[in-house]
């Protein structure tokens, strides 16, 4: 009986021939099951073999719809994480225009980051907020010798880098740290 193909299978294929992206496709006629994997090394990489994966099973494969929308689950904590930080950054705008009006100011705008807020993000997740604006980001490795300072200050400034890019060009930008 067919069954499943694993991601990690995908993984090794791709770390044992060295590729960013692997895509498979299997099918056993006896039983009429067609099954595609989808493995990135990077979470763009992830990203790009799923749509490749869907298009395969929408496209060439005709499979219905409603089975070709997946997303790698690297990708869509990204896109709920950039959701929030999208809410955080409106409520944030929201403050500042009660500031212009005249409120009065706070010691610090509740709800307003700092890089206390991200100094517990895990290494990986750093690592793939930056693939997002760097094309050379750093490793997991190098990102779990920073300090929570470095931590902090990277997230932060990827975060603002991204919305900024996204259309929300009353972002301000915090210089880039120097050592990415």
């Amino acid at each position: 009986m067919g069954k499943r193909i694993p991601i990690k299978t995908a993984k090794d294929i791709a770390k044992k021939y060295n590729y960013d992206q692997v895509i498979i496709w299997a099918q056993n006629n006896s039983e009429h099951i067609q099954h595609v994997t989808t493995f990135g090394k990077s979470v763009v990489d992830a990203d790009q073999a799923c749509q490749c994966g869907n298009y395969i099973k929408r496209k060439l494969l005709g499979w219905p719809a409603n089975e070709c929308l997946v997303e790698p689950t690297r990708v869509r904590k990204l896109r709920e994480q950039i959701k929030k930080l999208e809410k955080e950054i409106r409520d944030l705008s929201g403050a500042r225009e009660d500031l212009r009006k005249g409120a009065a100011p706070e010691k610090r705008t509740p709800g307003e980051p700092t890089w206390d807020d991200f100094k517990h993000t895990p290494p990986d997740a750093v690592r793939d907020l930056l693939s997002l604006v760097l094309s050379d980001f750093p490793s997991v490795e190098r990102i779990e010798t920073w300090s929570a300072v470095m931590v902090g200050n990277a997230v932060l400034w990827a975060r603002a880098t991204h919305l900024k890019a996204s259309d929300h060009n009353d972002i301000k930008v915090p210089k880039k740290p120097d050592f990415l």
